[in-house]
């Protein structure tokens, strides 16, 4: 039996979150072993598309072979844009965005809403000062019940919120709350570019000062690759930023997130959730080691 690989974390990683200097993105990973009470659990980007395409395009040949070509090539914007371009031609939009809020937060329903997993528990006990996760879903908001300011791309004050220090949950994306607004498709990612400008303006900002982690993302997320582009891409960047990934990412993808963006891959090895949850069970003992030191 192969030996499984707990990731080494950096101490400048490990100084940053000691002293809540750092920003924590959270995609669509950690939420994946979250259930409600009937033992449903959230889909990821894949899942999620594929459960559109089979209740709103299963009687048009055309547009389901072209959402599973697009699937199967890992082009998953085009293939969310073809599922809601197919909806809209029907009448159908609000039904399709409404959709996308059901599945990724299990509904409107107290037994039917999806809840916190063990994950979450570990990641109070890193002190994130400031979350963006690009999920819709409310997971975050039922485990954080008090002390986090929500935010989503549309609201202009995000900036003031982080100057005066305050604990933020920015929703990225969008929110179940407001599913027109939740962004899925190459043309939502223009209107966040678009009607979020003064939210992307500061998350560079803090980008450029601050470390980043992130958490629950795959590198085939559409969600991350625009991320890295739009936020990480600038001339100068270096390694400052990290990524926790399952060792299987390629020597090819370490380098580009290494060069292109600045972010260095952490890797664990075995099961996605048994090795997220070693891994940030070892940085979240680190932190606390580091804390204590600090104060003693």
């Amino acid at each position: 039996m192969a030996r499984l690989i707990t990731p080494e974390w950096s101490e400048a990683l490990i100084d940053r979150i000691a002293h809540q200097d750092y920003v924590l993105f959270i995609g669509a990973g950690l939420s994946s072993n979250s259930e409600n009470a009937s033992g449903q659990k959230p889909p990821r980007w894949r899942g999620l598309l594929e459960a559109l395409r089979d209740k709103f395009a299963t009687n048009n040949a055309t547009v389901s072979r072209d959402v599973n070509r697009a699937i199967r090539t890992g082009d998953l914007l085009l293939a969310a844009e073809l599922l809601e371009n197919h909806c809209e031609a029907k009448g159908r939009l609000d039904d399709f965005r409404s959709e996308i809020a059901r599945l990724t937060d299990g509904g409107q329903e107290a037994h039917s809403v999806f809840q916190k997993n063990d994950l979450h528990d570990i990641i109070s006990d890193l002190f994130p000062r400031i979350i963006v996760t690009t999920n819709y879903d409310k997971i975050l908001e039922r485990h954080f019940q008090s002390g986090y300011k929500t935010l989503t791309y549309e609201q202009e004050d995000v900036a003031s919120h982080v100057r005066q220090g305050k604990h933020l949950l920015l929703k990225l994306h969008g929110s179940v709350d407001n599913p027109s607004n939740m962004v899925l498709t190459r043309m939502d990612f223009t209107r966040l570019r678009r009607n979020g400008r003064n939210t992307l303006d500061t998350l560079e900002a803090l980008l450029l000062t601050r470390t980043a982690l992130f958490i629950g993302y795959s590198l085939d997320d559409p969600d991350l690759r625009l991320i890295l582009e739009n936020q990480f891409g600038a001339k100068g960047s270096r390694p400052g930023h990290y990524l926790l990934a399952s060792t299987k990412t390629s020597p090819t993808q370490r380098n580009l997130l290494k060069n292109a963006y600045g972010v260095t891959t952490v890797e664990y090895s075995g099961d996605h959730h048994d090795g997220v949850q070693r891994s940030l069970s070892e940085l979240a003992r680190l932190v606390s080691d580091a804390k204590a030191a600090g104060s003693s």
